[in-house]
């Protein structure tokens, strides 16, 4: 993938917390269930930039 590239997928995945963090602060604690739900969907979000970074960490390591 091109830096470019990278870029583009952390923009979106960023974005997608945003909009994830934005939902759970509006379901609150008036909606239990939601929130769990956003919570648990914002972890997926969170796992994939975790592994956008290793894999860019991995790649500019076997560029040294």
């Amino acid at each position: 993938m091109s830096p470019k590239d990278h870029d583009a997928e952390l923009d979106g995945l960023l974005d997608q917390a945003s909009y994830l963090l934005t939902t759970a602060r509006t379901a609150g604690l008036e909606d239990p269930e939601r929130l769990r739900t956003t919570l648990k969907r914002l972890r997926s979000v969170v796992g994939d930039a975790d592994a956008l970074a290793s894999s860019v960490e991995a790649e500019l390591r076997a560029e040294d």
